[in-house]
């Protein structure tokens, strides 16, 4: 029995990860596009850091990642 709960807690874990990837907070804009492509690991990603980063890549702002992975910060393009 315990050989069974293992891999479905595995199965779980493996759906809830995009949750711990995707950036937190806010409502993104309709237009803002966030470059899931665009990210750097970070070490404790500030703000201020991380949208020092994401303007020198040609974004237009950054935002540090989502609880465990707080160390990403992704990128995102605004509409003009």
């Amino acid at each position: 029995m315990e050989a069974a709960k293992v891999p479905s807690f595995l199965c779980l874990l493996l759906l809830l990860m995009p949750l711990f990837f995707t950036p937190s907070g806010g409502n993104k804009e309709v237009c803002e596009e966030w470059t899931s492509d665009t990210y750097r690991m970070l070490v404790l990603c500030s703000s201020k850091k991380c949208n020092q980063y994401c303007v020198s890549e040609g974004a237009t702002r950054g935002k540090c990642g989502f609880l465990i992975v707080r160390s990403f910060c992704y990128c995102t393009k605004e509409c003009d």
